[in-house]
């Protein structure tokens, strides 16, 4: 029984490992040779675990093979385009100028179906709309509407609008997160001051604190008392 944990375990951590060294890309956003890596090694812990006479490295030493020869396409494919092109393909244009190009979708064994679905999670429900559209190496659909079918921006209405602030959280689910904290170029007296205006006595009570540069502090306190408050910042 213990064998098998032990093993378990090992094997886990030897494809997590791997998958995190892959990058933090969604299943869905894997390039074809990373998702087959991917498959190999899911595929080849499961043998160590299911028969205890196969040695354990038989498992690890060939997923491990794996994850060199990935990183190793990897970097030939970041120094090289054409190797890029091999290994990942490149995109193809289903719809150039509002013409769905037939031929394309016949080459890809891609159907009107799929290509209607894909433009509906575009929040496109009309083909006429499309100027171009893009298939991109991992599945994804990029779409170009129509000049007239864009969505309006405060640009092109002449608006001017207060720049983006960046969020940094001080304190998580109760917890100080000292290098935020530190990024943000405070200090824990300026925040217990902070937490004090609010009328918060301890971290404890804190669900999330919010620091917006030069402008607000939010909180929001924990249950059963939920409730909010955002302070101004008077740097």
């Amino acid at each position: 029984m213990f064998n098998v944990l032990f093993r378990s375990i090992i094997l886990f951590v030897t494809v997590f490992v791997m998958m995190r060294m892959l990058g933090k890309r969604q299943i869905g956003e894997l390039q074809p040779f990373e998702f087959v890596a991917a498959l190999i090694a899911a595929d080849l812990a499961t043998a160590p675990m299911a028969n205890l006479s196969t040695p354990l490295l038989w498992g690890i030493i060939p997923i491990l093979a794996l994850l060199l020869f990935e990183m190793l396409i990897s970097f030939i494919s970041l120094k090289s385009i054409r190797a890029r092109q091999i290994f990942s393909g490149k995109p193809s244009v289903l719809i150039e100028k509002g013409i769905i190009q037939e031929e394309v979708l016949s080459n890809l064994r891609y159907n009107l179906n799929d290509l209607m679905e894909q433009l509906r999670s575009k929040d496109i429900f009309n083909i006429k709309e499309v100027f171009y559209a893009v298939l991109e190496t991992n599945g994804e659909l990029s779409v170009l509407p129509y000049a007239n079918e864009r969505a309006l921006k405060t640009k092109d209405m002449n608006i001017k609008v207060p720049a983006d602030l960046f969020a940094v959280t001080l304190i998580l689910d109760g917890a100080l997160i000292k290098k935020n904290l530190q990024a943000a170029g405070k200090n824990e007296q300026w925040l217990l001051i902070k937490m004090k205006s609010a009328g918060f006595k301890s971290y404890k009570e804190i669900l999330i604190a919010d620091y917006y540069e030069k402008q607000e502090i939010f909180f929001q306190s924990k249950v059963p008392d939920v409730r909010t408050l955002s302070l101004k910042v008077d740097d």
